[in-house]
């Protein structure tokens, strides 16, 4: 009963689903500039994009190409539990990594890519009978060639892998936004804009003139150095009118 729970729980995570240089930074298709970080497992290298939010995590490698030579999606958990992962979405085949702090626990080799026809009940999901807090998504053959398995060392510099770390600062980001967000008429609101079009912050907030919003333009610029950074695609500036307490949209539909 437990292994459904989790694997509903994570359903939507797709397998498949600091100075900015163009080494330590990707593009996704919604153009989400992802974190990179340099790994090695079994003493092998590998170039890692970092899924650390729930956001990122769910959409994974899929609708990706492809993925290059010796690269991979690293996905970080704060708690030791069992993950399931699926195929949903993807073009290429993968071998999945389970991981428990710095020792590899589980290997799924070849997980193969869903026909174009195939309902959501026929996608492959993979669930690994092990916990772990860490998944690596590689190439199909990676492991193979590179002889991993269970046992085998997972290294990474101290510091790069910060679990929850941007959830954590997201959630205080939204936290203080809903905060700032008062007034008792229209002339008391102001608008600001922070993250970008795809990013669950979205492109305006609302706020009370009297707020400080270079304090949120400091946090967002913090956020975005260290977690990742959104190419800033906004519709024209709302205007901003009072309702019943909060600060909204004052545009017409």
């Amino acid at each position: 009963m437990k292994k459904i729970l989790l694997l509903i729980l994570f359903v939507f995570l797709f397998s498949g689903c600091a100075k900015k240089n163009s080494e330590n930074i990707s593009r996704n298709q919604n153009e989400t500039v992802l974190r990179k970080i340099d790994l090695k497992i079994n003493n092998v290298k590998i170039k890692a994009e970092v899924a650390d939010t729930s956001e990122i995590q769910k959409k994974g490698l899929s609708g990706r190409k492809s993925l290059c030579d010796n690269c991979g999606m690293l996905f970080t958990f704060d708690n030791y539990d069992i993950y399931p992962f699926w195929m949903k979405g993807m073009n290429f085949p993968i071998d999945i990594i389970w991981i428990k702090d710095d020792s590899v626990v589980e290997v799924v080799e070849n997980a193969q890519i869903p026909s174009k026809k195939a309902k959501e009940s026929q996608i492959p999901s993979y669930t690994p009978s092990k916990k772990a807090n860490r998944v690596l998504e590689v190439n199909a053959g990676f492991c193979q060639k590179n002889k991993i398995y269970p046992g085998v060392k997972f290294e990474f510099k101290k510091g790069d892998i910060k679990e929850g770390f941007c959830e954590k600062m997201y959630d205080e980001i939204e936290n203080d936004l809903e905060k700032a967000n008062y007034c008792q008429k229209d002339n008391d609101c102001d608008v600001i804009m922070l993250g970008g079009e795809y990013i669950r912050f979205g492109c305006y907030h609302f706020i009370n003139k009297n707020e400080n919003k270079n304090e949120f333009y400091e946090k967002m610029k913090k956020y975005n150095k260290q977690c990742f950074k959104m190419i800033n695609k906004c519709k024209p500036k709302p205007k901003a009118k009072c309702l019943e307490g909060k600060c909204v949209s004052g545009n017409k539909n």
